[in-house]
């Protein structure tokens, strides 16, 4: 599974990267098992893909996390001296933080997903394996005769999810929506897993799957953001507070002047205020791209093809023999050369937001 090696890689902690790819193998599987699950005939029961879920959403705040610190690295470049005191202190709680999680969340991860590898390569093999006395390779459940192809059964899921992607995009008009916009973020990653099997056999298909590239690291970016100014809102509550008890315990304590609170030496807020400043510049600019390349009718040509997609897959006949060459690859459906608009490790990524609904809603 993708997840796997991953996982293996988390435990000695050194790999910036594992937790990242983790999830995204935890996503993948995700929505195999949530979307596929009727064709799985009993192989992965719901509880699979809720044990999935489980253990996404408790990597969530380690990741997040991680995300926080790349942006601080970017955003710090811009602060002069004088922001010294925030970033410190918005670093040493990010710090914090992150031990925590890692100590216990991503371990306990680590050992959740372990059992349900081993669970579902169990279940995948004894049914492989066939009842007792039976033919190699004959299956040990016994479904009913599907009455759809596994073709017209994937192009049913794409269009549903497609008509999902479209609704929600619909659903906010300001960057500071951060629910609905990371909803319909969501939707567009499943929509993105859904079509990459099928790459190859759908002409079209590759240029409208670099697209939701690019869509879900634009709004991953702008909701990153979004996290982070709140957090960096929490952090001036707690570190402005601390810094003000201190201030007044040094004044009452002789006759030197402490000066002004917002100049005196040691003041999170005015680096807290500025990172918030940077943040929410950055999430504009991030933003102002989306809305050019989604918003007024721009997105006719990637529904058309996303709907092309399916009818092939609908038309196709159960007994068709595989193609005897993969469809050309669309030369402009490759990524941006500028790459994905948030911080390194930005793209590909899902943090601690709610869930989103089932492919009907």
């Amino acid at each position: 599974m993708k997840g796997g090696p991953p996982r293996r890689r988390l435990d000695g902690g050194a790999d910036p990267e594992a937790l990242h790819d983790f999830r995204v193998g935890l996503r993948r599987l995700r929505v195999c098992l949530r979307f596929y699950r009727a064709a799985l005939a009993g192989l992965a029961p719901g509880k699979a893909a809720r044990r999935t879920r489980k253990i996404a959403e408790s990597t969530g705040e380690a990741r997040d996390t991680e995300v926080f610190e790349e942006w601080l690295g970017l955003l710090e470049k811009s602060l002069k001296p004088a922001h010294k005191p925030g970033v410190e202190a918005f670093r040493r709680r990010l710090s914090e933080r992150r031990q925590a999680s890692r100590q216990g969340l991503v371990s306990q991860a680590r050992r959740d997903f372990a059992a349900l590898d081993q669970g579902l390569r169990a279940a995948i093999a004894a049914d492989l394996a066939g009842p007792r006395g039976a033919a190699p390779g004959q299956r040990r459940t016994a479904p009913a005769a599907p009455s759809r192809t596994f073709g017209a059964f994937s192009a049913s899921l794409l269009r549903q999810v497609a008509l999902k992607v479209k609704r929600r995009l619909r659903g906010f008009k300001t960057a500071q929506e951060d629910e609905p916009l990371h909803r319909a973020r969501i939707a567009a990653k499943q929509l993105r897993y859904l079509l990459e099997p099928f790459r190859w056999r759908c002409a079209g298909s590759r240029k409208a799957i670099a697209r939701l590239k690019r869509l879900q690291d634009c709004l991953g970016a702008v909701h990153d953001l979004n996290l982070m100014i709140s957090a960096l809102g929490r952090c001036a509550k707690k570190e402005v507070g601390a810094w003000s008890r201190r201030l007044v315990e040094s004044a009452s304590g002789g006759p030197a002047r402490p000066g002004r609170p917002s100049h005196s030496a040691g003041n999170p807020a005015p680096g807290l205020v500025k990172l918030a400043e940077l943040a929410g510049r950055r999430r504009a600019k991030l933003f102002d791209r989306y809305r050019h390349s989604w918003e007024g009718g721009r997105t006719d040509k990637f529904f058309a093809d996303i709907e092309a997609a399916a009818a092939r897959l609908a038309a196709r006949p159960a007994d068709a023999a595989p193609d005897a060459k993969p469809v050309e690859p669309d030369r402009a459906s490759e990524p941006a050369p500028s790459g994905p608009p948030g911080p390194p490790g930005s793209g590909e990524r899902e943090t601690s937001a709610p869930a989103p609904g089932s492919p009907a809603t």
